[in-house]
């Protein structure tokens, strides 16, 4: 599980330029689609929300691959 520190989500939202998100997209590709979905929408956040309001949201996000994920089987 990946841990950051507290504004680094937002920092790297601020600074990620179209470059890095090509470059974290291809890398993303390694990883199940609903990993690197939860990850490019993470970043996408980070660039306009404050932490607390990413976080609720990424909860509601994996809430519902969780629910999708248990309904698929």
């Amino acid at each position: 599980m990946i841990f950051f520190q507290r504004g680094m989500l937002r920092e790297l939202g601020e600074t990620m330029t179209k470059a890095n998100s090509e470059v974290i997209a291809e890398r993303l590709k390694h990883y199940p689609d609903d990993v690197a979905s939860l990850a490019l929408e993470a970043l996408q956040l980070s660039t306009h929300l404050p932490e607390q309001s990413v976080a609720e949201k990424l909860e509601n996000t994996v809430r519902r691959l969780v629910r999708d994920r248990n309904g698929a089987e």
